[in-house]
């Protein structure tokens, strides 16, 4: 849902682990991915008692089929022991290869190069929705990451729309009512519009499909 931990939440959250001797799996997920809000500390940079895990499948390429897991120094001999049992690892020439890539600076630039692109594409998602539907969506903009999660307004069935739950992303908590929509892959405004149309003859069809 795009929900970040806020600082005082963070602080408890670790003060817990320390308190149970516990470790705690931070997935930093699309947190390279901000837009117009500065980046808070990862849980990883406050503390030891983190698993820090990440991939490279969004912010480089799923064909890389590269992760990482950050774990505290102690564990290290642990964790490597362990992947050499299981597993022989991902290809050094991969590896090799994004390490090169990012201590030459190619990264961050790329990093900065994509936030840009997909605010941008972000922004023609909401734009095209909103010329389309109008006041039939309203939207939760997360902070980052490539998905909007837009809400059906109460009067939503009046214009014949189906309304689809998001319960099923929650485990103790109804999330409401509404369609998560990604945006990374529009190209042009004129992209954007006719995705949204398409979805309107779409949920059009299925209401029609089921009255």
């Amino acid at each position: 849902m795009g929900v970040t931990l806020s600082m005082a939440r963070k602080q408890a959250l670790l003060a817990w682990a320390e308190q149970n001797r516990a470790l705690i799996i931070e997935d930093d997920y699309d947190s390279e991915f901000l837009y117009d809000h500065r980046r808070q500390p990862a849980l990883a940079s406050l503390s030891n008692n983190i698993l820090y895990i990440g991939t490279f499948s969004k912010v480089l390429t799923p064909a890389l089929r590269l992760a990482y897991l950050v774990v505290p120094p102690d564990l290290s001999s642990i964790f490597n022991a362990t992947c050499h049992a299981w597993h022989d690892g991902s290809p050094l020439l991969q590896q090799a290869i994004v390490t090169d890539f990012m201590q030459e600076g190619h990264f961050s630039r790329h990093l900065r190069k994509m936030r840009a692109l997909y605010a941008k594409r972000r922004q023609m998602v909401i734009e095209s929705l909103d010329q389309v539907f109008g006041s039939r969506f309203k939207f939760d903009i997360p902070i980052g990451g490539l998905h909007l999660l837009a809400k059906l307004a109460q009067h939503a069935r009046q214009y014949g729309f189906g309304i689809a739950a998001l319960s099923s992303r929650s485990l103790n908590a109804d999330c409401g009512k509404g369609l998560l929509f990604g945006f990374a892959n529009e190209p042009t405004p004129e992209a954007a519009l006719n995705h949204a149309k398409n979805l309107q003859t779409c949920l059009l069809q299925v209401t029609d499909a089921s009255q």
